[in-house]
């Protein structure tokens, strides 16, 4: 009886010769071969192992090997998970011992780091974490040996950045974030090394934006900005090339949309806004291309008005005013016309009520209040129907608590005073009733404690000082409680550093100076300890220096000198640290060399001249120099240089 062959194509056993055709036929996939003619052997000899075997023989048994690994993939792909795995174990145990018997054969090298990917992913599956990364250390290594081998070739310097992409991978899902983006990190320097010194084809393109995605994305959670922003910039350039060369791949068009969102987002929020912009409008590009190629999907129209939306509140941020209601104009557009054909679709509405708010909040910073009225309203009655469809969701609830504050705001600077205190009464009202809800919610407390405070500026405007001191006082109770509960959110001393102001303010006009004092002593408190935390948050180092000279302020008031000057000399040193890494902060070299006038202003009265000369010098300085840099100076400021340039002459001098 003659002995079976193993079938090439599906690697069974259950096979038999035709002796009318001369080949072997499958008895399982039918296939038809001619056995490989191997030289005879002993019985002896046919049991050595594979590394053992004649040369001649191994790539039969590399041709098994790759059916065994197709196998695995078949059975991987059928949820066959422990018998892939097996497959996957006797294809690596194949490539093995071909390297051992031909250790010189790259080509086996490279098969054998294949297995190892295979047999890896195979345990990723299966929840094998600690096996799969243990794998993929070896076929990280091999790759390295064969990067050694050929340092001139591009495929396997490609393959070692893969590699160290599969090692972040595994990494990640087993948490060890410092080790992932060591690993990811890996890759992508390979890759932009690869990249600057040979043509990448489009896969290998899209493998270094995965990675560059990668990297972005963890430095991001790790707060390593920079390295994020970096990574990010790589991962567009790819990207919109790639979009270029393909302009029809709606795929690529729609991850290079969603990320260029994303990033956009992250540089915004470190107030690089030029570059959020810049990415904002990328997003907008490939969107509204996206609507072209499928105008009948309504999806692909809503992310492109949420672009437009977020396109102009960056706008908006930087100033740009006329963009602003340029984008919000064709968000406006876009969103209408989707409800317009699904007007029973409460997502469309409630996304139009937003773009309304948008749309009222440029309008209320640009001051032109009655166009910011109408807008507001026309959310408001939005989301009133949105409400009364669906009086339990909370969203929206608070979505109109929101509105309403907003609507007071502008009542508040129409001098309507009593419809502002109605509005806010009424989002009061509902914040409580979600508040009550769950108790135990800090966002729904803040809330509370937010319209307290819009109350006591409505209160406080129109005049009715106790109304808004029992306001203050309602709103500093909860914050107080939230501050206690939850020490490491920032926005909570934040805020209430904010409302003991306005208490501070109001204890002033009651001619309540020495609790005025206190309150605004307790301000300062607040934002020193915020600033600790965040000490190159400029904007909060601002607010430390204008409470600061606010401090000052109420003690020269109140006659404490000593107090005032202490408190001014803090103002200057914390603005002077800020002006040094933002000279071109017109405003706030203003505001510097006011504070050094009243500093030098208490100095003299108490005939220390020389050291009132210090910061006399240095606000003369700083009054030269803004007049020198073409910034208009009013007539107060103009008076007070020509007082400096009579007591010190033009050119002045540096202070010490």
């Amino acid at each position: 009886m003659t002995k079976a062959v193993v079938c090439p194509e599906c690697g069974s056993l259950e096979t038999h010769f035709s002796k009318s055709r001369g080949e072997w036929i499958c008895d399982s996939c039918n296939h038809r071969y001619v056995a490989p003619v191997a030289k005879r052997r002993s019985p002896k000899t046919s049991t050595r192992p594979l590394h053992e075997l004649a040369i001649e023989n191994a790539w039969w048994h590399k041709s098994l090997a790759e059916k065994w690994n197709g196998i695995a993939l078949c059975r991987e792909k059928n949820g066959q998970l422990e018998d892939a795995l097996e497959a996957s174990r006797i294809s690596l145990d194949i490539t093995r011992c071909l390297c051992i018997l031909d250790g010189e054969n790259l080509e086996w090298a490279r098969d054998l780091a294949e297995s190892l990917i295979q047999l890896a992913h195979v345990l990723e599956v299966l929840g094998r974490f600690d096996e799969a990364l243990e794998v993929y250390n070896s076929e990280f290594c091999l790759r390295q040996y064969l990067c050694e081998s050929q340092p001139s070739i591009a495929a396997p310097i490609h393959d070692l950045a893969m590699a160290c992409g599969r090692l972040g991978h595994i990494r990640e899902l087993k948490d060890m974030s410092a080790e992932t983006l060591a690993g990811y990190e890996g890759g992508l320097a390979i890759m932009r090394l690869l990249y600057t010194e040979k043509v990448l084809n489009a896969e290998w393109q899209i493998d270094f934006a995965v990675l560059a995605d990668n990297v972005g994305r963890l430095s991001n959670s790790q707060g390593k900005i920079d390295e994020a922003v970096e990574a990010y910039r790589d991962y567009l350039a790819i990207m919109q090339y790639l979009c270029q060369q393909n302009p029809l791949n709606a795929r690529w068009r729609a991850d290079l949309a969603g990320k260029s969102f994303i990033i956009a987002g992250l540089r915004q929020e470190l107030g690089m806004l030029d570059e959020a912009i810049e990415a904002y409008e990328i997003c907008v590009e490939h969107r509204g291309y996206l609507c072209e190629l499928y105008p009948e999907d309504s999806k692909f129209r809503t992310l492109l008005a949420t672009a437009w939306n977020f396109l102009g509140q960056a706008h908006k941020a930087k100033g740009r005013f006329d963009d602003a209601a340029r984008a919000l104009d064709e968000d406006l557009k876009i969103t209408r016309l989707l409800c317009e054909e699904d007007p029973e679709d409460a997502e469309k509405q409630h996304s139009l009520s937003l773009t309304w708010n948008s749309i009222g909040t440029l309008y209320l910073d640009q001051g032109r209040l009655d166009q910011a009225l109408e807008s507001y309203e026309a959310d408001l009655a939005i989301l009133r129907c949105l409400c009364e469809d669906d009086p339990d969701n909370d969203e929206l609830q608070r979505d109109l608590s929101m509105t309403l504050v907003s609507i007071g705001a502008v009542r508040d600077a129409q001098g309507l005073g009593d419809e502002a205190i109605k509005s806010h009464e009424a989002s009061l009202e509902i914040r409580r009733r979600i508040h009550e809800e769950d108790p135990e919610n800090t966002v729904g407390q803040y809330d509370v404690a937010n319209s307290w405070a819009h109350i006591g500026c409505a209160r406080e405007t129109n005049c009715m000082m106790d109304g808004a001191a029992e306001a203050f006082q309602n709103a500093i109770t909860i914050l107080d409680n939230l501050c206690e509960h939850d020490p490491q959110e920032p926005n909570w001393p934040r805020y209430l550093a904010k409302v003991w102001n306005r208490m501070g303010c109001v204890l002033e006009e009651q001619d309540k100076i020495d609790e005025a004092v206190e309150a605004h002593n307790k301000e300062l408190a607040l934002i020193a300890s915020v600033c600790e935390q965040n000490p190159y948050d400029a904007d909060m180092q601002y607010e430390l220096y204008t409470a600061q000279y606010r401090l000052a302020s109420v003690n020269e008031a109140n006659g404490d000198l000593e107090e005032a000057l202490e408190a001014f000399k803090e103002a200057a040193r914390t603005l002077r640290h800020l002006i040094v890494h933002h000279p071109e902060k017109a405003a706030w070299c203003r505001e510097q060399a006011w504070t050094c006038v009243y500093a030098g202003e208490i100095l003299e009265g108490q005939d220390r001249f020389l050291e009132a000369q210090v910061y006399q010098r240095e606000a003369h300085r700083l009054f030269a120099q803004l007049q020198e840099r073409g910034v208009e100076l009013n007539e107060e400021d103009l008076n007070e240089l020509g007082d400096l340039n009579a007591k010190f002459g033009p050119g002045g001098s540096l202070s010490a």
